[in-house]
């Protein structure tokens, strides 16, 4: 896992699921000029965004998220400063 985010603003795996569901929509990546399409389980409580040279997965667990970012080749290399971002952005509704 990339990501792991104890839930500190939801009370548990259902309301956070919730909340990031309705944020992360494909508008909201357009502000990183980036085409996704997202996709949410509700009965596995999984969301997955995926895009050009990536693909996110967002598991939400009892007590926190965890997610896992897979990147082209072209995109490796800027790891280091998208994993960040992506976490800020979730700590800030989790």
């Amino acid at each position: 896992m990339d990501i792991k985010i104890p839930y500190k603003k939801c009370k548990d795996e259902d309301s956070a699921f919730k909340k990031v569901k309705e944020r992360l929509t494909e508008e909201y990546f357009e502000r990183f000029k980036v085409k996704g399409k997202v996709k949410a389980d509700a009965k596995k409580k999984v969301i997955v965004a995926s895009g050009t040279g990536f693909t996110f997965t967002l598991s939400f667990k009892e007590k926190e998220a965890q997610g896992e970012l897979e990147l082209s080749l072209l995109l490796k290399p800027f790891r280091s400063k998208i994993v960040p971002v992506v976490e800020k952005n979730l700590k800030e509704v989790l």
